[in-house]
């Protein structure tokens, strides 16, 4: 088996085993910033680490009304994504450093989270309609809320979405969702670095239900 094939299989193991475990299974994650000494390998652990799964069921419980999986694009995840890719790609120092950078200029301009979902009904499940049913927010411990200033829905899944995000596959749409940086007021930060935080949370919420994808800090 190849090694990315070993990682992806050991991600669906690993995230699997947290979902049925709940809460107490999902490991806390750091918003801490700096250099990561990532190797190739370390890719699927982490990100098992900043992924998250929720589902509504409808009022008999029987029927799932929608089901997200989302990993938060954090400056953590973005360096292992860059020791991965770089490597499967076998990149020069130079390429990869190039990539790093771009990485990390992404990061420091929105929270940003790769959304794979699927809904009972196809149209229900496209987040870029003008009238979609899911109301998207990024809140953090206190209740305050944003909602994205950008939603880029992925038409066609390619090979870097399906090997890096294993969650992806064709009965799911696919999102790239970002968020600002800051509250309303435009000066104080959602999260990040500089503030104390329990946890933070992306909601998914309609006439249809509610779901919340909740990150616990450490």
């Amino acid at each position: 088996m190849s090694r990315l094939g070993v990682g992806r299989r050991r991600f669906s193991v690993l995230f699997g085993a947290a979902l049925l475990l709940g809460a107490c299974g999902v490991p806390r994650v750091s918003l801490r910033e700096g250099t990561r000494r990532y190797t190739a390998n370390d890719y699927f652990d982490v990100l098992g680490r900043w992924t998250r799964e929720a589902r509504i069921y409808t009022l008999t419980g029987l029927d799932t009304v929608l089901a997200v999986t989302a990993t938060y694009k954090a400056a953590d995840f973005r360096w292992a994504f860059v020791a991965r890719y770089a490597s499967d790609l076998r990149l020069a120092p130079e390429e990869r450093t190039r990539l790093l950078a771009d990485q990390l200029a992404q990061h420091a301009q929105a929270h940003e989270f790769y959304v794979s979902l699927q809904a009972s009904r196809r149209r229900w499940a496209d987040l870029t309609r003008a009238d979609p049913i899911w109301h998207v927010a990024l809140l953090d411990d206190q209740g305050h809320q944003v909602r994205p200033v950008r939603i880029q829905r992925i038409e066609r899944p390619g090979a870097v979405e399906t090997e890096y995000f294993p969650y992806t596959n064709i009965f799911r749409e696919t999102f790239i969702v970002q968020f600002p940086k800051t509250l309303p007021d435009g000066a104080t930060p959602i999260f990040g670095p500089g503030r104390t935080m329990r946890h933070f949370i992306l909601r998914f919420s309609s006439a249809q239900g509610t779901g919340e994808l909740r990150w616990d800090l450490r």
